[in-house]
């Protein structure tokens, strides 16, 4: 999770008009699994979600439900949520102008991953290694 205390800078000082940064907390969905805070968000008319916990994307069912949901998740690098708010901040106010844009300019269902660092780079699509791995292990059986 995203620092109440970030997202309410970033959204007093960097969001865009007519744009709303929540966090789970702010949204009354904390302490749910994520698969139910998921759902509620979406079915309440959420449209991204920026999260630090990359460990998400360890489960497929989840991966699952954010694309069929037509979310788009954009996932922090991982060291993100071990590092000290004033780095969290710092990345943050690099990269939003970045994050903003690959929102606006995403597929619903899109995700994708920011980089390590500040530097040079861009948000990059996720792709999921274990189904496109258990894929071709399915064609190697068929062929």
């Amino acid at each position: 999770m995203i620092s109440p205390k970030i997202v309410r800078q970033i959204a007093e000082n960097f969001l865009s008009p007519n744009w709303q940064f929540d966090t789970v907390r702010s949204a009354n969905l904390n302490g749910r699994a994520d698969e139910d805070w998921i759902a509620t968000f979406a079915r309440t008319g959420g449209n991204a979600i920026i999260s630090g916990d990359r460990a998400m994307l360890d489960r497929e069912a989840l991966v699952s439900q954010i694309s069929q949901k037509g979310l788009i998740a954009i996932y922090l690098p991982s060291k993100f949520s071990q590092a000290g708010r004033n780095y969290q901040m710092s990345y943050c106010v690099y990269w939003w102008e970045k994050i903003e844009m690959a929102i606006a300019e995403a597929s619903p269902g899109s995700i994708l991953l920011s980089p390590n660092g500040m530097g040079a780079g861009d948000l990059r699509p996720y792709v999921n290694k274990r189904a496109l791995r258990r894929a071709k292990q399915e064609a190697n059986r068929k062929a």
